[in-house]
């Protein structure tokens, strides 16, 4: 309660916080607010004229959806994931002149880059959007609607990371160099340009085990809604969800025991 009370009460110095972070990531770029289009789109391109092509993978697929629509689904989501947690873990240091000098609710910082990330998420998916809705055998459909569910779920995982990371990052200043590594094992571990079905006979069990990453629930959740692939139960549900409500608790509580001496440790 008390995280959401003094988010309200400095709700107009997070949004000029938000409005920063957007303007600082694409000041002086040529391409400006399109490169949150042209990465997940060039990313598609290489990964559907690679994978597309391997039959595993490809006899995997709802017969309706194509390869393309299957990344793209993943890899929008993902690209949140990892970009926010990512960003989230300087928004203390790169902000210590402000820690110093003035006085508010320390956990705007990584909340504003949590939610300007949000901002490009939105742009993206308008992207997918428009994919899907002109897509032979896709199209737009009413579970549509849903999406705001999984999409809360996510910005709560991620923000309790974000907490965590931005906290631990005025004491280690190689939290970015680890967290970089992590991403990246986990990008693997996330079937973004994968699906599970592929571990198949004694391989089986790798598939089981990587059904526990909550991410890996999470795009279900999202695919299921945007495409119409099969219903992946309510575990895809309540299991992210679990999680995401244990990590904000910790994060905010390790973030919330830090803050008392970020303007002495920065």
């Amino acid at each position: 309660m008390k995280l959401l009370t003094q988010t309200f009460r400095y709700r107009f110095l997070l949004t000029q916080l938000v409005v920063k972070e957007v303007k600082l990531r694409y000041k002086r770029s040529a391409l400006g607010i399109g490169w949150s289009l042209l990465n997940p789109l060039l990313m598609m391109g290489i990964f559907t004229l690679i994978f597309s092509n391997f039959q595993k993978i490809a006899i995997s697929l709802p017969g309706h959806v194509p390869y393309f629509l299957y990344f793209l689904s993943g890899y929008i989501p993902w690209i949140f994931f990892s970009t926010a947690t990512a960003n989230s873990q300087l928004s203390v240091v790169a902000n210590s002149s402000l820690v110093k000098q003035v006085h508010f609710p320390r956990h705007l910082l990584p909340l504003a880059t949590v939610l300007a990330n949000l901002v490009h998420l939105f742009l993206s998916g308008l992207v997918l959007i428009c994919f899907v809705a002109f897509t032979p055998g896709v199209g737009l459909r009413l579970s549509m609607l849903l999406l705001p569910v999984p999409l809360l779920v996510e910005l709560v995982l991620v923000l309790g990371l974000a907490l965590f990371v931005s906290s631990m990052n005025v004491s280690y200043r190689d939290v970015g160099q680890i967290l970089e590594v992590l991403l990246q094992f986990l990008f693997y571990l996330t079937p973004v340009f994968y699906t599970l079905d592929i571990f198949s006979g004694q391989m089986a069990t790798v598939g089981r085990v990587l059904a526990y990453n909550p991410l890996a629930q999470l795009l279900a959740l999202y695919r299921w809604m945007l495409l119409g692939t099969p219903w992946p139960g309510w575990f895809a549900l309540w299991y992210p969800a679990a999680w995401g409500a244990l990590l904000l608790v910790l994060g905010w509580r390790h973030f919330n025991a830090r803050s008392r001496t970020f303007a002495k440790e920065l």
